[in-house]
């Protein structure tokens, strides 16, 4: 018979720990550090209100969740719309997510990043999740990225052209946080309002990625990369890694040099650097854009959704996301940015 408990983060005993961490390898072998144990308390850390629903079968874990719990009983994954990641964390392929939810005093748990296994009937679209996978090296990527997209050979070329108009172009993995977080956050701030897109910067966004930059745990660190041209920053790049995946996160470029392609440009040096040390797969992160299609030479899929305890606000909820859908495509034929 299946017990249910939910606990916080803190409460979470070292074989708890050890089955999340064996569930991760199981749904994401690339080893996402967004799903990691350690991710979940860098973000405790700031929200302080993280649950953790816990599934055991005669007292042997089967499966849980990280999630937080907001109005009207509604559950939401870590860190909401900026975590690219998540998951159902159980070794087991058919489960009943809406008991799940149930046991957990949950209406419904809204996703929007999921990985994993879960019933179709909670899907409302599936996504690409486009990836560099360096696994047989750099090198290799290189040769089958170049053979397929222009934008090796454009990158190649601006980088030629920053050499030439700014003496040189240097390359940091990890730049320090006090002279290059503000400037990553102001630039990405200044991008998204001009594209009439959320900006994510609240409070305890920019405290997690804060603790992240300056956090020296191997399953989850923050990384702050950046591409100078002569003495000036061009482009930053805000990564979460583990020893084996690097999740792009937030990537801005200074405007300044929006001409060069500075960010093409940081991204080759990241994948270049990232597979020296051992990294084995970028992740790009959900839905398509140019520059993604054309660096990827790997994709997955995403699933966006939600586990109802209701059907009948299930198909409520799916005929909202469709009329969403096709309102946002109609906007992006008559308005096209």
């Amino acid at each position: 018979m299946l017990q249910y408990q939910v606990i916080k983060k803190q409460d979470a005993d070292p074989e708890l720990l050890q089955f999340w961490r064996t569930c991760v390898g199981a749904i994401d072998p690339s080893g996402s550090p967004l799903l990691s144990p350690e991710y979940c308390d860098q973000l405790d850390a700031v929200c302080n209100d993280v649950e953790i629903g816990v599934v055991k079968n005669n007292h042997t874990h089967v499966g849980l969740l990280p999630f937080h719990r907001r109005k009207n009983f509604i559950g939401r994954p870590l860190a909401d719309h900026v975590t690219d990641a998540h998951a159902f964390l159980t070794l087991e392929n058919n489960f009943d997510a809406a008991d799940w939810i149930g046991e957990f005093k949950l209406a419904r748990f809204d996703f929007d990043h999921l990985l994993g296994p879960i019933d179709a009937r909670f899907v409302f679209e599936i996504d690409p999740c486009y990836r560099i996978d360096l696994s047989r090296g750099f090198e290799d990527y290189l040769f089958e990225a170049g053979n397929r997209s222009k934008l090796i050979r454009q990158a190649e070329r601006k980088q030629r052209g920053l050499i030439r108009d700014f003496g040189s172009t240097r390359f940091e993995w990890r730049t320090d946080p006090e002279e290059t977080l503000g400037l990553l956050v102001d630039w990405k701030t200044d991008d998204l309002q001009r594209k009439g897109f959320q900006v994510p910067f609240t409070d305890w966004v920019c405290r997690l990625m804060e603790n992240l930059a300056a956090s020296d745990a191997i399953q989850c660190h923050g990384l702050l990369s950046g591409l100078y041209a002569g003495n000036e920053v061009a482009a930053l790049h805000f990564g979460i890694a583990s020893p084996t995946c690097l999740v792009s996160w937030m990537p801005c470029v200074n405007p300044k040099f929006d001409k060069y392609s500075p960010g093409s440009i940081l991204y080759l040096e990241l994948a270049k650097t990232a597979a020296q040390l051992g990294i084995q797969t970028i992740d790009l992160g959900r839905g398509e854009n140019q520059t993604k299609v054309r660096l990827a030479n790997d994709c997955t899929s995403m699933a966006i959704g939600s586990v109802c305890t209701s059907s009948f606000k299930l198909r409520a909820l799916r005929g909202l996301f469709a009329g969403k859908r096709m309102l946002r495509s109609l906007k992006r034929s008559f308005f096209p940015r």
